[in-house]
């Protein structure tokens, strides 16, 4: 009886973790043919399966990062520098993901190669922020959402000195 009770047991996780590698292979070939959206949903299905799964969760972070996808790639590749198995390129992708969503000082605290962008970007950002007198006498208030007004199309939140 014990020894059937194994066998179930063995042949589950081989069954699990050969369909874990089955979606990563899936996920590798239409990452190959730069296909990321379809990529991503097979390394999700892996990643699911295993939220630890190193592959997936790096595998995920690239796309995110190749689809623009600013939010997850900064998710994803945060996840994968705590892995033991994380290189240097994803801590300066980690880094970068950061920066792209504003992060600027904690992707400087990160990562010594990004640590001199950072700082230029923390004093352009800082140099840029208007006084409060300038925006009371534009009707403006702090934390209030306004449109760019550009082709970028965001809504930012104001904030003064």
């Amino acid at each position: 009886m014990k020894n059937i009770f194994l066998y179930l047991l063995l042949s589950l996780l081989a069954f699990t973790s050969s369909a874990q590698n089955a979606m990563i292979k899936k996920g590798d070939d239409h990452f190959k043919k730069m296909a990321y959206p379809t990529a991503i949903t097979y390394y999700t299905k892996a990643y699911k399966k295993d939220s630890t799964n190193q592959e997936a969760v790096f595998r995920l972070a690239d796309c995110y990062r190749l689809t623009n996808d600013r939010i997850n790639a900064e998710k994803f590749y945060g996840k994968a520098v705590t892995m033991s198995s994380a290189t240097s390129l994803q801590k300066f992708y980690y880094g970068q993901a950061l920066m792209n969503n504003g992060k600027y000082a904690q992707a400087r605290n990160l990562d010594g190669e990004v640590s001199a962008e950072a700082s230029k970007k923390i004093s352009l950002y800082s140099a840029s922020i208007p006084p409060k007198d300038e925006a009371h006498m534009r009707g403006m208030t702090e934390g209030a959402r306004v449109s760019t007004g550009c082709w970028i199309g965001e809504t930012v939140s104001l904030r003064y000195n």
